[in-house]
């Protein structure tokens, strides 16, 4: 049993994070679980694998487990994160030189915003399609007016030199019967 020795080292589990989809605008809670390690280790979050989380937004506890030395660890981290973003828990034991990171990439907001984003690019795509098809449809019915209007210009047109030839026919045969 570890609690006789005097001088013991164990490593940590590897941590386990999860996270849990705010309501739009909130912060997103993340949990970080590690344990039966020995000593107690460093922990620490980063956010896109650099940036520091804000003070005050990390709250770590350390609980040494029943008649033994190892130890449990939970860290919370609650922040304001951008869609896309990746956080990682950092488990640091520097007596044995153990360092165990645990990574979510690409922490989306939350689900029912997702539903709705979906729903609106659905809608915005079906409101497309109408409007393709209207234009479309005034298009060709357009060209049926311009065809429509030509035949009956056309019509016109001819009913009109033929009555000018007619009248210039009938003006020949009179001057030759003079």
């Amino acid at each position: 049993m570890l609690s006789n020795c005097a001088y013991c080292l164990a490593s940590f589990s590897p941590p386990l994070l999860q996270w849990d989809s705010p309501a739009e605008g909130d912060q997103t809670d993340f949990v970080c679980r590690s344990s039966g390690g020995f000593p107690e280790p460093a922990v620490y979050w980063l956010i896109n694998d650099t940036e520091e989380p804000p003070t005050g937004s990390v709250r770590t506890l350390t609980v040494p487990l029943t008649d033994s030395p190892l130890y449990n660890i939970t860290s919370h981290l609650t922040v304001n994160i951008s869609q896309g973003s990746s956080v990682s828990c950092v488990i640091e034991n520097m007596s044995i030189n153990e360092t165990l990171i645990s990574t979510s990439y690409g922490v989306h907001i939350s689900p029912v915003v997702n539903r709705a984003t979906e729903a609106m690019w659905i809608f915005s795509t079906a409101l497309c399609v109408v409007v393709g098809v209207m234009v479309l449809a005034a298009l060709v019915y357009q060209i049926h007016l311009d065809r429509t209007h030509k035949k009956h210009h056309q019509g016109y047109r001819h009913k009109e030199e033929t009555a000018v030839m007619d009248l210039e026919l009938l003006g020949s045969l009179s001057e030759t019967n003079v």
